[in-house]
């Protein structure tokens, strides 16, 4: 989204929008094109990564930028990225180091993570155990050990996608040449790694069924998550309890666009979903989402969240056949939601 010709960050506060900054000026990210990633740091700090460049005396030069909670800079400043092409992912590690990936190269024309570590911009493995990544890197992931993983439209030696890692000496394939990447051709939009330590993946490549798939590195070997999808996924965010959320192309039957969650739990207290009332919630304990499944009622109904003491901590409206709300920042306990002004039976859940 543009105002007056830049892109700009926006941000919720639990009831509007409002603008990160300014679209334009001193104090905006100096995005003339698409806001591509964005992450943050364990102190708070945001960063953007997007395809306006900067021309230095004739030379365009790409960077990051950096909002402090007042004003937004180029990470690094005089010596920043200055990158040959723009980056289209970044994310910040436990330690507060900062990565990033895209289209942009060394100058041995291969595609890389660079990392900043507060002080200066390097390339990660650089000195003799490069990515050398041959195609644009679509998405770079932090693991909770300090592990670094990327993919994107790269590929091997046997000219199939893969995921690589970065175990703080060197680079490696997740998998073996007879896993995951010499079965699918196409690109990995995105990689997650979950609490567990297995690594997630979603995009534009397909399973012997020619179905979109979500896949799962376990440590041993590539598996699918789930049912796959008519069509390919753009974004995924794995929750503090497992669950994966995806968002793409795909289509349900209505040839509408969904969100697919994937649980990381079999439903229970099967006892609080009233089928009768038209909709049923799962799971239920809940901890960071809850799913609505409608059956009779008609989209943009609105809905409630009250706590045992009657007072209203969540509302909006439903949309068609599948709903998921966000109950992340609610606390620890019993809630009812009610659906149409109570005229719908309300159901209990427990936020865990």
């Amino acid at each position: 989204f543009m105002d007056s010709g830049a892109a700009y960050v926006v941000k919720w506060d639990g009831s509007t929008w409002a603008k990160v900054g300014y679209a334009k000026g001193p104090n905006s990210p100096n995005a003339a094109n698409a806001i591509y990633s964005l992450c943050t740091d364990t102190a708070g700090n945001l960063y953007a990564a997007h395809g306006n460049a900067i021309n230095r005396g004739g030379k365009y030069e790409w960077d990051i930028y950096k909002w402090d909670g007042k004003v937004w800079s180029i990470v690094g400043g005089t010596t920043g990225l200055k990158a040959n092409k723009e980056a289209t992912t970044i994310t910040c590690d436990r330690d507060g180091n900062l990565y990033a990936g895209g289209r942009f190269t060394n100058d041995s024309g291969k595609c890389y993570i660079a990392k900043w570590d507060g002080t200066k911009w390097t390339e990660l493995g650089k000195g003799g155990n490069e990515l050398n990544a041959n195609s644009l890197i679509w998405s770079v992931n932090a693991d909770k050990k300090g592990n670094i993983y990327t993919a994107g439209t790269f590929t091997n030696s046997f000219g199939k996608i893969y995921v690589a890692k970065w175990n703080g000496t060197k680079w490696t394939t997740v998998g073996t040449d007879s896993s995951f990447e010499n079965k699918n051709k196409g690109q990995i939009i995105s990689v997650k790694t979950d609490d567990a330590g297995n690594v997630i993946i979603a995009g534009y490549y397909k399973n012997n069924k020619n179905e979109f798939y979500v896949g799962k590195y376990n440590d041993t070997s590539w598996s699918q998550v789930g049912k796959g999808f008519n069509a390919n996924a753009y974004t995924m965010y794995v929750s503090s309890k497992n669950e994966i959320l995806v968002g793409g192309n795909f289509i349900d039957s209505t040839n509408k666009n969904f969100l697919a969650m994937q649980l990381s739990q079999v439903v229970t207290a099967i006892e609080n979903i009233n089928t009768h009332a038209g909709y049923a919630i799962y799971p239920n304990p809940a901890h960071d989402f809850i799913s609505i499944n409608t059956k009779d009622i008609a989209p943009n109904t609105p809905y409630q969240i009250m706590d045992v003491m009657g007072k209203i901590v969540a509302k909006g409206t439903l949309g068609a056949t599948t709903n998921i709300i966000d109950i992340a920042a609610l606390n620890s306990g019993v809630y009812f939601i009610t659906i149409n002004g109570g005229l719908v039976q309300p159901v209990k859940f427990i936020k865990e």
